[in-house]
């Protein structure tokens, strides 16, 4: 397996252009919480489990693998989404679905209008890892500042 710190740079070899950098940082949180969004409605194979728990347990399987900090760091940006999709779930008529679905769709399209700025096709067209990456490297920066490393 990569190291994290390959992962990273590889994955800002396709994220040079600045609007393009703009538009990733804002879309991909967008894009985790909605997926986390149509997971949290959608029926789970474990009752008592809700999907998107699952989805963030595994994902984090494969985070700690890679670095513990950065996993911890992660565990807070999941907990605040989550925090965010119960907070909407009980207490207003929010349709989760509905919401997450158009949000998705609106920063996917985002993604693709930075690519298409930037010049080059979306990493994960290379390496489907990279859909797990986008969200860590948007993190960096912040965990950079704090001078928490990989």
């Amino acid at each position: 397996m990569q190291s994290l710190e390959n992962w990273l740079n590889q994955y800002s070899e396709y994220h040079k252009n600045s609007m393009n950098i703009y538009i990733h940082k804002i879309c991909i949180p967008f894009i985790v919480w909605s997926l986390l969004g149509m997971l949290w409605v959608s029926r789970s194979f474990i009752d008592s489990i809700n999907n998107a728990y699952i989805a963030v347990i595994l994902v984090s399987i494969f985070y700690w693998r890679l670095s513990k900090s950065y996993l911890i760091a992660m565990s807070l940006y999941f907990g605040i989404m989550i925090a965010l999709l119960w907070y909407f779930d009980t207490h207003s008529n929010v349709n989760i679905f509905d919401w997450s679905l158009t949000i998705f769709l609106l920063s996917w399209l985002g993604q693709f209008v930075g690519h298409m700025i930037e010049g080059k096709k979306p990493s994960f067209f290379q390496d489907l890892t990279f859909l797990l990456i986008a969200p860590l490297w948007t993190i960096k920066p912040l965990l950079n500042s704090l001078k928490i490393k990989p």
